[in-house]
């Protein structure tokens, strides 16, 4: 018996997992207007998402805002129901609108920018690489011509100081065997 209701809930549970679909929650909902501040107050009537209403004060304590519909009505309803922006569904057909005449105006920006350059501007484009050109290859060979100035610098730099220690060699020597003649010649 126990294998066969084993068995039985095995069979079930592939049905429910073969069955399930992804579904979505619907953006429409009704908000309850009432007649005071709490869930014991009678409905007056249902507002849809998106509907406009004056917010005329609001109850911390209670968690309710005391609201004026289109048709100048009062009535009361749950603050975190409020939004300070018009739902998405409303707000989604300008913005689709909106995003529609940005791509028409970027195609026609596109098709201008296309023609411009086969146009005779093509050929001032093409003058300015050549002219552009000849200063890159121009800064190019002064600063190779500056680093061959530099390199040639420190050539001489060198050959002097080795002919500054050639001298300096030659010379202090005769310095100190004057100073030892002195010096023994005296004694």
């Amino acid at each position: 018996m126990n294998k066969t209701t084993l068995a039985l809930l095995l069979l079930l549970s592939s049905q429910q997992i073969a069955l399930a679909e992804t579904y979505y929650v619907t953006d429409q909902s009704k908000v309850m207007l009432r007649t005071g501040e709490d869930t014991s107050h009678k409905i007056v009537r249902t507002l849809p998402s998106g509907y406009s209403l004056e917010v005329l004060n609001t109850n911390l304590a209670t968690g309710y805002s005391k609201v004026r519909t289109q048709d100048g009505s009062t009535g009361h309803i749950l603050t975190h129901q409020l939004m300070d922006t018009p739902s998405a569904r409303e707000r989604l057909p300008a913005i689709e609108a909106e995003i529609k005449a940005l791509k028409e105006a970027n195609k026609k920006l596109s098709q201008d920018a296309d023609a411009a350059l086969h146009s005779k501007d093509r050929t001032a484009l093409r003058q300015n690489v050549a002219v552009l050109t000849r200063k890159v290859a121009d800064l190019q060979q002064e600063n190779l011509d500056l680093h061959n100035q530099g390199t040639r610098n420190w050539f001489l730099i060198g050959a002097g100081v080795i002919i500054a220690g050639i001298l300096i060699g030659l010379i202090l020597p005769r310095l100190n065997t004057q100073r030892r003649k002195d010096s023994w010649g005296s004694l």
